[in-house]
């Protein structure tokens, strides 16, 4: 999965949805921890993801549809 792509992804659906980075801030992600995630200083966390699905009203695959092929399928070497 491409960082990059979910940042932007992510990014896209804010600009949709029209939240801004206070809204995020108010769901109880720090903006700093926000950028550096967009800016590919860290990955997103479990628990940021979450609230940023909350906050997106989308669901897990809606997020990442277009950033990995199939978000359903777990890659296994079986």
């Amino acid at each position: 999965m491409s960082q990059v792509l979910l940042a932007e992804r992510i990014k896209a659906l804010r600009d949709e949805k029209n939240i801004t980075v206070e809204d995020i801030e108010r769901a109880g992600i720090s903006r700093s921890r926000y950028y550096r995630f967009v800016r590919g200083e860290t990955q997103i966390s479990v628990v940021d993801l979450s609230r940023l699905l909350k906050l997106l009203a989308v669901s897990f695959s809606e997020l990442f549809a277009g950033v990995i092929a199939d978000p359903y399928q777990l890659n296994s070497d079986e």
